[in-house]
């Protein structure tokens, strides 16, 4: 399930006398017409989802894997010539796919209502340099290129974990931005994203102890002993409900024993979050605080202030990140390396914190112990079935306006189409599988639930909020 370059295939490539897509190529290629450039911007949350699908499509004898930089936290792009047919592009077509992450759902929602250029990875042989470590394409997560140059492109299209109107208003407009006309927009559901709640590894272990779930004191990294947390508390934690004193003692003191962490009870609340314009954060908005949904009855969620710290006076510090990636170093390096720090974070399912054999520093916790798994062969639960129901329906849009080259809107179709179906996702990295499910409109020309394959089955969302409307409850609908 890996999706790496076998030995097998290796030799298959070289005999047949194929290459990976190299900058200079791609130059080579553009200059003489040939190239086919796709830009895609919005949704950091799923851009391993997104990556996969490349994966899929590309002979994977000439993919080639950029990013922006090392940990790829705004721009990735990926180069190849097609193994497969993908809308008019026929086998064989030498297609670069640029994904903006930065500013997330956002920057896939109001500059492509407006038709706005924003800064796109640029791929040059001046500059981008090879990762030599990485030389052959070996995992959608693995960078074979660092291209840090930018160049201004309109996308061509955009995704979103929740629908365009969601990111339109507030708090979910990105700083700075004001509502745009989105009446020029092709709006298509895609896939349906889980989210998760995380702590960094310390607060995991400590909420271990404390419910007797841990290893002799270490972390069991096992399902089964994962330990959960009240949607209360962490509804409390990311709207500022909590305060950090031995009196109150409504702080990590209601969710960590004192006998476990003696100074409980004065332990500063780390929140990493997105910033506006994030989807991830929306769907945060959205679940906790029933932001924009529930008029004068929402919540206001927290926004930047003080510093991280294993106990202070804040009582609260609250760092945004640009992207998916940077909510994970904050919760995971810079939360998680400061001895006795505790910290929170949401973050999309198909983010692995022990992906490639690594260790980012956080883990997702339970939910009122509902676990946070797209399904668990074992317990025969999941969000699949509405077991865990911190689900969003994600889009794909384009404007109809700007997008008339009939090629490129056949490919932004096909994406939208093929990425959902269960026998994509099922054939996706294993490290993003938690993370995503196929809405029922999806896999409907399959048949019935009973009737799916083996290997469909565990990809087929039977729930849903209604059609474009995340302010609505998620129900069973197959």
């Amino acid at each position: 399930m890996k999706l790496r370059l076998l030995a097998l295939a290796t030799s298959l490539a070289f005999a047949s006398g194929a290459h990976a897509l190299t900058p200079a190529e791609i130059e080579s290629a553009r200059t003489a017409g040939s190239l086919k450039e796709i830009y895609f911007s919005g949704a950091s949350a799923l851009r391993l989802s997104f990556a996969a699908y490349m994966a899929e499509v590309c002979d994977t004898a000439t993919l080639h894997v950029f990013f922006d930089s090392a940990a790829g936290s705004a721009h990735r792009a990926y180069g190849c010539t097609l193994a497969k047919a993908v809308g008019n592009y026929g086998i064989g077509t030498q297609v670069v796919v640029y994904k903006r992450d930065a500013g997330g759902s956002g920057q896939g929602v109001n500059p492509v209502a407006t038709a706005t250029a924003i800064d796109h990875m640029n791929i040059t042989s001046a500059g981008c340099s090879a990762v030599a470590s990485n030389p052959n394409f070996t995992d959608i997560q693995s960078p074979n290129y660092l291209c840090g140059g930018t160049v201004k492109k309109v996308s061509d299209a955009g995704i979103s974990d929740v629908e365009p109107d969601m990111l339109n208003q507030a708090p979910n407009l990105p700083d700075g931005a004001s509502p745009a006309d989105l009446s020029s927009l092709s709006v298509k559901p895609f896939v349906q994203g889980i989210f998760g709640v995380a702590v960094n590894k310390q607060a995991y272990l400590a909420l271990q102890k404390t419910q007797g779930l841990d290893n002799a004191g270490a972390i069991d990294e096992s399902d089964a002993k994962r330990p959960s947390l009240p949607t209360t508390f962490v509804r409390a934690m990311l709207t500022g409900g909590l305060s950090a004193t031995t009196t109150t003692k409504r702080g990590w003191g209601q969710v960590i024993s004192e006998a476990v962490d003696a100074s409980v009870n004065t332990k500063q609340f780390n929140v990493c979050r997105r910033a506006p314009g994030s989807g991830t954060q929306a769907a945060s908005n959205i679940y906790f605080a029933q932001n924009p949904c529930a008029g004068d009855s929402k919540i206001e969620p927290l926004r930047t202030q003080g510093t991280i710290a294993a106990s202070g006076s804040g009582p609260y510090a609250v760092v945004e990140g640009a992207g998916t990636g940077n909510v994970e170093t904050c919760l995971g390096t810079t939360v998680n390396g400061i001895s006795g720090a505790y910290g929170i974070a949401v973050l999309g399912r198909e983010n692995n914190p022990l992906a490639n054999g690594g260790d980012k520093g956080y883990r997702y916790v339970k939910l009122d112990g509902a676990e946070p798994v797209r399904w668990n062969a074992t317990t025969q639960k999941g969000a699949t079935t509405g077991d865990y129901d911190f689900v969003f329906e994600s889009t794909i849009q384009y404007n109809t306006n700007y997008l008339t080259d009939a090629d490129k809107v056949a490919f932004v179709t096909a994406i939208g189409t093929n990425v959902p179906k269960p026998a994509a996702l099922a054939a996706a990295d294993a490290d993003t599988q938690q993370g995503v499910m196929s809405p029922s409109g999806a896999w409907a020309s399959l048949g019935q639930y009973p009737a799916l394959t083996a290997a469909a089955k565990p990809f087929a969302s039977r729930v849903a909020r209604t059609a474009a409307q995340s302010c609505t409850v998620l129900k069973l609908v197959r």
